[in-house]
């Protein structure tokens, strides 16, 4: 938590920390920041997976996101509703949602469409 508020500080918003880590994951020891933007790092306990949750400042609506994002890198995407949040799953392990003025993505190369919506439903 301490590291979050730190990144935070330094971001210039309030970053979180997802409050559901995929079983055999761990953090690893640092946030990357940048003004504007909060990248928190999961590695597997026993092999090359791996994900990372992106936390970054934005005016986005989940239609502008689907538009100004998905639509114009012409990724096809699946939605799903969670807690009043919008979220695409797409590239078979990836997503993103806007809640709260804050852009989240998730990137990885292992996790399924349910974990995926865990992470996101925790944050």
């Amino acid at each position: 938590d301490i590291q979050v508020k730190l990144a935070s500080t330094q971001a210039g918003f309030d970053a979180a920390m997802p409050d559901y880590t995929v079983s055999g994951y761990k953090m690893k020891n640092l946030i990357d920041t940048e003004p504007g933007k909060v990248s928190i790092s999961f590695t597997s306990n026993t092999d090359d997976r791996s994900y990372t949750v992106n936390e970054e400042v934005s005016k986005w609506s989940s239609s502008a996101l689907q538009e100004n994002y998905l639509s114009a890198r012409n990724i096809t995407y699946q939605t799903t509703q969670d807690a009043g949040k919008t979220i695409f799953l797409y590239d078979n392990g990836n997503a993103t949602w806007v809640n709260g003025g804050v852009w989240y993505t998730i990137n990885s190369n292992a996790l399924s469409t349910d974990q995926l919506v865990n992470i996101a439903s925790s944050l």
